[in-house]
């Protein structure tokens, strides 16, 4: 009888709980979707930034910092700034800083960490 009693008082506890726990694991799903969203914006808009003639305006690029200043991971945030640190990305430092942000961003959503070298990177990313 007793067994009885617990095995209805948990079936009650767990009905009880679902809603909030699929309330929480929705919560977290949609962060970490902005955040892989916010990690792409600031990807894309460097793209574009790398291919605006001297003297254009990058859009993009404000509206993807301050996407991954809202959803990004310390780490990450403290990477970008490094980068927003340089007038252009042509300037000695400024390409590896990209790629410690872009590095930062993949090991941030779980993708693999890229370790490899500078040179690897910028030739696919700096035609």
């Amino acid at each position: 009888m007793t067994a009885a009693i617990f095995s209805l008082l948990g079936v009650i506890v767990g009905a009880i709980l679902a809603p909030f726990v699929a309330d929480q694991f929705a919560k977290r799903r949609e962060f970490y979707d902005r955040k892989r969203e916010a990690y792409l914006k600031f990807a894309r808009a460097i793209s574009e930034l790398v291919n605006v003639p001297p003297g254009g305006k990058a859009p993009l690029l404000t509206e993807a910092n301050l996407a991954v200043s809202m959803y990004g991971s310390k780490e990450v945030i403290e990477r970008l700034s490094e980068v927003m640190k340089y007038q252009n990305l042509s300037q000695t430092g400024a390409q590896a800083a990209f790629i410690n942000v872009i590095a930062s961003m993949r090991s941030d959503i779980g993708a693999d960490r890229f370790d490899g070298d500078v040179e690897t990177v910028a030739s696919i990313v700096f035609l």
